[in-house]
């Protein structure tokens, strides 16, 4: 059983290090890169706009320009929220299942 342990576990460093080499390399592509929208990854992942919103918030990287203006009957929010092609490669390999 051992073996069958120290295999699995070589095997996950391996997998492990492509995934860190795929996505430093993803970190480093040229700045005129454009970000994506959110209407972008409701087509890319095929999702709802709330469900895109809910994946891609809380993550690192990710750019958020908030407004908050005051109207009759109380304050609006406005968000403008950008995904860098790497978080986006980031959140498709962690949703991917193995």
């Amino acid at each position: 059983m051992n073996k069958h342990l120290a295999e699995a576990q070589e095997q996950m460093r391996a997998r492990m290090l492509a995934e860190q080499q795929e996505l430093m390399l993803a970190r480093n592509t040229p700045v005129a890169e454009r970000p994506y929208t959110i209407s972008e990854l409701m087509n890319l992942h095929n999702l709802s706009r709330p469900t895109i919103i809910e994946l891609y918030e809380n993550e690192a990287g990710v750019l958020i320009l908030e407004n908050t203006e005051e109207q009759k009957g109380g304050v609006r929010r406005k968000r403008t929220i950008r995904v860098p092609p790497y978080v986006f490669l980031r959140v498709v390999k962690r949703m991917t299942v193995r």
